[in-house]
């Protein structure tokens, strides 16, 4: 922020924190809501190692990092954790159903979901990664004198 003015880039970095941290945070609290144990169990039929512990860290990453990139505080630790989910999530998920969000349905008659919406996720988590929040951020610290 150059003479203390707000640039295109930092408002862009801002609408990008926002969108991916409502994002994530939505469906952190959707697993909450249907049952962390439900969600263990899915983690499970996966053939993921240690399924409950996995959707608490999943569960905290989602609600947690999103709330990191919102504030803008500790973003790279937040972006960090949401890109390392969504990696989870396309390789051990999404990847054998395709690219395309919504494919035919299968023989179950479950919608399956391709990989496209968690990598545009992911580009934005890796985005805030790379970039750093922008200069609209929830600031703490001491104000300075003067």
């Amino acid at each position: 922020m150059a003479g203390g003015k707000i640039g295109g880039k930092d408002v862009g970095l801002l609408i990008l924190r926002l969108a991916l941290g409502g994002i994530v945070i939505a469906h952190g609290v959707q697993k909450l809501q249907g049952g962390v144990s439900v969600y263990a169990d899915s983690l499970g039929s996966l053939g993921l190692p240690y399924p409950y512990p996995l959707a608490i860290a999943v569960i905290a990453a989602e609600i947690g990092g999103g709330a990191l990139l919102i504030l803008g505080l500790a973003s790279a630790v937040g972006a960090l954790a949401i890109a390392a989910l969504l990696v989870l999530a396309i390789v051990k998920i999404h990847w054998k159903n395709g690219f395309f969000l919504a494919k035919a349905a299968s023989a179950t008659g479950q919608v399956l979901h391709g990989y496209e919406y968690a990598l545009a996720c992911l580009a934005m988590a890796l985005c805030v990664l790379l970039t750093g929040p922008g200069s609209i951020t929830f600031k703490v610290g001491k104000k300075k004198e003067g």
